[in-house]
């Protein structure tokens, strides 16, 4: 998932860096759910993807890059069930113990 997101950014900033200004678009969609649009004009691009993930629900993220680089919204963060599958495990876990202070030994 990170790794699609950081081609999609290095795709669309180095577009605006080296000076790609034609007007362009293209997208699809494949079978299992995967898909994509891009469009881009004068160092601007602007898009979308979606896939379905590992539980099986559908993420999509848009995105803009230009000169302010790379910005995405959406389904961004960690999804619904890990989330809430690690707050579980944090509440249950067992807590540190206090440090007890250190005892003088005493003198004979």
């Amino acid at each position: 998932m990170r790794s699609l997101i950081v081609i999609c950014a290095c795709i669309a900033v180095s577009a605006a860096q080296f000076g790609h200004s034609g007007p362009y678009s293209f997208g699809y969609q494949t079978s299992d759910g995967q898909s994509r649009q891009e469009s881009g004009h004068g160092g601007a691009v602007t898009g979308s993807y979606s896939y379905v993930d590992a539980n099986g629900d559908l993420r999509q993220v848009r995105y803009v890059a230009d000169a302010n680089g790379f910005r995405p919204e959406g389904d961004i963060s960690v999804d619904k069930r890990t989330a809430a599958a690690a707050a579980h495990l944090a509440a249950i876990a067992p807590k540190a113990p206090l440090p007890v202070a250190p005892v003088a030994p005493i003198a004979p």
